[in-house]
């Protein structure tokens, strides 16, 4: 097979949570082609998964040697440099990726992350706040207010999902009684969790929950 193969068939692997047959279909695709970059992007993030920094780390920075203009791997490099708390070196991939796509809103959102590790807040809510006006249609670049949910009520779905449950080892049998009752109607039922402290931020027009709560948890001076 091809790297590009190889690489299409550890991603489909990595969906199924199969990782470490993925990583293997990863580490095919570049030893077949040593100079593409997406193999060590894609090895990045499947070591960065399984919290091997050092080895990700590695393998990003052969990702931007190979690449140095593609935005995704300075990317995959920023985050890999951020979970090892290196920030200077976080930022400094954060500003590259920024000066190859400066209307990327994945670029602004990496940024906002970078600036809320190191505590400037105030620099994190501008980059979040560029980052959701770019893709408003993204949900994460937004301010979470709380936890909504909505109830299945399709009697049908219930019931395959209770057979599915059944059928596990150990898996308890479904309420026959249940599915019975939605069958005879049950309307679009939903929900929204809003806490005191979210609603004060929007009663306040702040962006940080820091802001609103009595006594934060405060850093010790250095």
């Amino acid at each position: 097979m091809s790297a590009p193969t190889h690489i299409s068939f550890g991603n489909a692997l990595s969906q199924q949570q199969r990782n470490a047959n993925a990583l293997e279909q990863f580490r095919w695709a570049a030893a077949l082609d040593p100079e593409n970059d997406y193999a060590h992007r894609s090895l990045c993030d499947a070591h960065s998964a399984a919290s091997r920094l050092d080895e990700a780390l590695s393998e990003c920075r052969l990702a931007v040697k190979y690449a140095p203009k593609r935005v995704e791997n300075h990317l995959s490099l920023a985050a890999v440099l951020l979970e090892q708390h290196d920030l200077e070196g976080a930022g400094q991939t954060g500003q590259d990726a920024l000066r190859l796509a400066p209307k990327s809103p994945f670029v602004h959102e990496m940024l906002g992350r970078i600036f809320q590790a190191a505590d400037d807040h105030e620099k994190a809510v501008a980059e979040y706040r560029e980052a959701a006006r770019l893709a408003p249609e993204v949900a994460n670049f937004h301010t979470e207010l709380g936890n909504a949910f909505t109830e299945l009520n399709d009697p049908d779905e219930q019931a395959a999902r209770f057979a599915q449950q059944a059928a596990e080892a150990g898996g308890e049998p479904g309420d026959p009684d249940y599915v019975e009752a939605l069958a005879y109607g049950m309307p679009p039922t939903g929900g929204l969790g809003l806490g005191i402290d979210r609603l004060a931020m929007v009663l306040a027009g702040r962006d940080n929950v820091r802001d609103v709560v009595l006594f934060p948890p405060l850093r010790e001076r250095g």
